[in-house]
């Protein structure tokens, strides 16, 4: 059974030597995406969540408000989210970023 406390408490722990802070973000994101993977929650609903974890991340931290809001703001314009869909596809090698070496290995085989 899915238990969002303990997940929020594994990305604290992760979490904790990260200074939170726009830079920083996604790197949270990716501690929040490691973490929910060995959930039984799949798809949409692990997007979702890892959304909701790097949120409340940021709620309850010891940020000023300043930051807090420019964080907000980050995650409810969809940033995470496409960044998260980004980060799945290139988990299934569907990015073709290092198409030339694998064209150049394939060529001259």
């Amino acid at each position: 059974m899915f238990d969002f406390e303990n997940c929020l408490g594994e990305l604290k722990d992760r979490s904790k030597n990260v200074e939170i802070n726009g830079i920083n973000l996604m790197i949270i994101v990716k501690y929040g995406m490691e973490i929910i993977e060995i959930t039984e929650l799949k798809g949409i609903e692990q997007k979702e969540i890892v959304i909701k974890l790097v949120k409340t991340l940021v709620k309850e931290s010891e940020i000023n408000d300043d930051v807090k809001k420019e964080l907000d703001n980050i995650i409810d314009s969809g940033a995470l989210s496409v960044t998260i869909d980004l980060l799945v596809e290139a988990s299934k090698g569907n990015l073709n970023i290092n198409l030339k070496k694998k064209l150049k290995r394939f060529c001259c085989v």
